[in-house]
């Protein structure tokens, strides 16, 4: 039996770039680049991939707070709702689950009830978001089916050896207060920047319930300390922390009674990145990312005695080294090994889920002429738990003039079960039903 969902990928587009003549003035705009599509920096107009980048100019002039709102506004993407009360991402008419969530490359983990809740990250310090759409799982693997999104957050500036800063306070409606402050100093070779954001609301109600409230009141605070140090023109080390935490009010009406208590998450992600270029031809980047989401909640009887309480603590490690060599002055051939370790402890659990997995992947970006350009590329993850899975990718890319070009692209991807999908284990035994992941069922059926 196989444990995974194949998804086949065909997209052909065509771009039409309009160009704006003045009689008198020449304007050469910096055209935008892209990385999550490939890896490598490639100008949006010569990827063969259908993508969208949303800059961070347009995000400050939207006057959004949170991811999910500036992500609802861009065409050809759904925010939908889970149970729990978390937006994700639906893309090309899959359900969230089949989207990868990356923030400065780096996997989010999180999935309490299937969607990652995009309202829990602030956009106060993020850069441009980069959109990928179509099977990536050739690059990322399981659950890059409908595409990927990376935010990439503000980059280092070594150009000022000073300090800066910045204050930022807004207030809505609800008491909703946003305020943020960016710290980053400069010197010689070191750059140390320190983000911090606090969000908090009353929520709101649109129902006649006195009791529950539509949204309930939270807040939330996000802290991500930065460092880069550049020991030569070659060589440079990055770490790269977030913090975040939120508590919200949790209520409940069940059979007429009333229970009150309370959310909280608790998220670390933490990178540390090596970059070593070793020749004008050959560049290497040994990557470990690890990161930790924590989710508990409970609800008390009217009596304030514990009336139900859940539990997610969910562990995520991945090592990784990656290469790029060039061939010839502009054919890139991109190759990664790495393993992802992911552990989660739920109160649904008999005992804490494992999963591991190892895996190699490859690409090669070919430029034939001045108008042809081919990505071909790989992927191949050996699981502990389910069946292994190749994952190939070919894209093309032709430029007819200045003004036309024809993009198509093929992909393979696929979508794990997850470990709540493996290891479930819940039985409600008022209302009579029980829910079993699959490597526990014919235990419990049993």
């Amino acid at each position: 039996m196989k444990l995974f969902l194949p998804f086949l990928l065909f997209v052909i587009s065509l771009n039409i770039f309009c160009q704006d003549i003045r009689e008198s003035l020449k304007i050469n705009e910096l055209e935008e680049v892209i990385v999550s599509s490939t890896r490598t920096e490639r100008k949006v107009s010569s990827l063969p991939l259908p993508t969208q980048i949303i800059s961070g100019e347009l995000i400050r002039q939207s006057g959004v707070s949170r991811l999910n709102e500036i992500i609802q506004e861009q065409t050809g993407l759904i925010m939908v709702s889970d149970f729990g009360g978390g937006e994700g991402i639906q893309m090309q008419g899959l359900d969230s689950a089949y989207t990868m969530i990356l923030v400065d490359g780096q996997p989010l983990i999180g999935r309490v009830a299937g969607t990652l809740d995009l309202s829990r990250i602030t956009v106060n310090n993020i850069e441009k978001i980069e959109i990928v759409k179509g099977a990536s799982s050739s690059l990322y693997g399981s659950e890059a089916i409908a595409g990927v999104v990376n935010i990439i957050t503000k980059k280092s500036n070594f150009n000022n050896n000073e300090l800066t800063g910045n204050l930022n306070y807004r207030t809505a409606s609800f008491n909703t207060l946003d305020f943020t402050s960016f710290l980053e100093y400069a010197f010689k070779k070191v750059n140390f920047q320190l983000f911090q954001n606090y969000f908090s609301s009353d929520g709101y109600n649109l129902s006649n319930n006195n009791f529950l409230n539509t949204v309930e009141p939270y807040k939330n605070l996000t802290i991500q300390p930065k460092v880069q140090i550049n020991f030569s023109n070659s060589l440079s080390l990055n770490f790269n922390t977030r913090f975040y935490n939120q508590n919200q009010i949790n209520k409940s009406i069940i059979n007429n009674n009333k229970y009150n208590g309370e959310s909280k998450i608790n998220e670390w992600n933490n990178t540390v990145l090596l970059k070593h270029t070793i020749s004008n031809k050959f560049k290497a980047e040994y990557d470990f990312y690890v990161t930790n989401y924590k989710a508990n909640e409970f609800l008390n009887n009217e009596n304030n005695l514990l009336f139900d309480e859940s539990k997610f603590n969910q562990w995520f490690y991945r090592p990784e080294i990656r290469t790029f060599y060039k061939l010839g002055k502009k054919n890139i051939l991109t190759t990664g090994i790495g393993l992802n370790k992911e552990t989660l402890d739920k109160n649904l659990f008999k005992e804490a889920a494992v999963l591991n997995s190892e895996y190699i992947f490859s690409q090669l970006e070919l430029f034939i002429g001045k108008k042809l350009n081919i990505i071909s590329g790989f992927r191949f993850d050996h699981h502990n738990q389910y069946q292994s899975q190749f994952s190939p990718k070919l894209a093309v890319n032709y430029q007819l003039n200045n003004n036309f070009s024809v993009k198509s692209s093929f992909g393979y991807g696929y979508k794990a079960p997850d470990l709540r999908q493996l290891f479930l284990d819940f039985t409600n035994s008022s209302v009579g039903y029980s829910v079993f992941g699959y490597n526990v069922a014919s235990e419990n059926l049993a």
